[in-house]
């Protein structure tokens, strides 16, 4: 064994052993040694790559990771770091091609198309993003944003139902997870959004929740009908006498219980009502009269007044408005980007994701989050969300 074989396995094991215990810049320096002492030892490249992404340290991760590709181009791991390097760097289609072969070395890795649908989704090709996330579900199903970004996808494809039942089952994950609860609002707009579309387009929602309770229990429909009536009439006595009848087993609708229940001042019975309908699962039917997305908008016009917010939120809301009309123009000077630094306040993400996502500026503003957030919110803005445990880290 020569010298610099022995320098290169104190270098490496070391570096090794600090990525293990996360101490990210000390392992990268070891690392960084080994990799130079070794060049044609892949797994130093390897290792070197994790402790650039971890530093977020892009450019440094995508060479090194395309140098470990070089001397191993079968290794999925080195693959999918150039991804997730690139992802960052914000090269669309490069990463798509770094995860496409990532999954054809390692089919079975969730992550992978999990990454690879953010970079579809970046590029706007809506049949890939599909198709790649229907198959991350097959692998794994309880990933609320995968869901969410399926339902975008569809969307943008005119399909509304299968948007919709996209949207349900990311909501009903969410509401299993408050840490995710922040996304929540956001999600019951975009499924108004797909239900109102769907009526709109002669698939009427409500027909077919009406014809499947008609067929597990004949007479049913009628009284719903009847029901729903009576809710657009705003006769709220009169409609949950109708409702009042459901057996547990039509699930979702008895959340038709739950507005009257509310406008009656019977606030429990609708919490208990909201619940009953989740728990039995199905379908969510919209509420009867004008859209969700037209009666939200209505809303948050009632609510978005200089009554109920101060002069900083509306001079906040002119300022991202301004930011969001800016184009990159050839000899301009390149347009602004934002950092947001969030605490632990899932109301303040909320508020951030309402002025940026669906925006031009998503794609230049960058979320850092702490860790309670950062771990349910990690692709809050996709490929632009980051963690930060310190002042240092900021």
């Amino acid at each position: 064994m020569t010298f610099d074989s022995v320098r290169h396995s104190v270098a490496f094991k070391g570096g090794t052993l600090l990525l293990r215990n996360e101490r990210w810049r000390p392992a990268a320096f070891l690392l960084g040694r080994a990799a130079k002492l070794a060049p044609d030892h892949w797994e130093s490249h390897n290792n070197l790559a994790v402790a650039f992404l971890k530093l977020a340290r892009w450019k440094e991760a995508a060479d090194v990771a395309q140098r470990a590709i070089a001397l191993d181009p079968t290794a999925a791991d080195s693959h999918a770091f150039l991804g997730i390097a690139l992802l960052q760097l914000e090269r669309w289609e490069e990463a798509v091609a770094a995860y496409r072969q990532a999954i054809a070395l390692d089919p079975d890795r969730y992550d992978s198309y999990d990454r690879l649908g953010i970079a579809l989704l970046r590029l706007e090709r809506w049949d890939d993003v599909v198709e790649t996330y229907e198959t991350a579900l097959k692998l794994d199903s309880g990933h609320h944003a995968a869901h969410h970004r399926l339902g975008i996808a569809l969307q943008q494809l005119g399909r509304w139902d299968a948007a919709a039942a996209a949207f349900r089952r990311a909501i009903e994950l969410v509401a299993d997870n408050s840490a995710a609860a922040a996304e929540l609002s956001g999600l019951q707009l975009n499924l108004a959004t797909a239900v109102a579309q769907l009526e709109a387009s002669g698939q009427s929602l409500t027909a077919a929740l009406l014809q499947r309770a008609e067929a597990l229990h004949p007479g049913t429909a009628a009284r719903l009908s009847r029901a729903i009536e009576l809710l657009e009439g705003e006769q709220w006595d009169e409609a949950l006498a109708q409702l009042e009848a459901l057996i547990p087993d039509l699930g979702g609708l008895h959340f038709l219980r739950v507005d009257p229940l509310i406008r009656l001042g019977r606030v429990p019975e609708a919490v208990a009502a909201h619940h009953q309908a989740v728990a039995v699962g199905g379908l969510i039917p919209r509420l009867p009269g004008p859209p969700t997305a037209a009666r939200f908008a209505r809303r948050q016009a009632a609510f978005w007044t200089s009554d109920n917010l101060s002069s900083d939120v509306f001079a906040v809301e002119r300022w991202l408005e301004q930011l969001s009309v800016v184009r990159d123009q050839a000899g301009a000077m390149p347009a602004p980007r934002l950092l947001f630094v969030l605490d632990h306040d899932f109301g303040e993400l909320a508020t951030v994701k309402f002025f940026v996502l669906g925006q031009e500026l998503a794609g230049r503003a960058t979320l850092l989050l702490p860790e309670r957030l950062y771990v349910h919110n990690v692709d809050a803005v996709p490929g632009r969300t980051h963690q930060y445990g310190s002042v240092e880290d900021i």
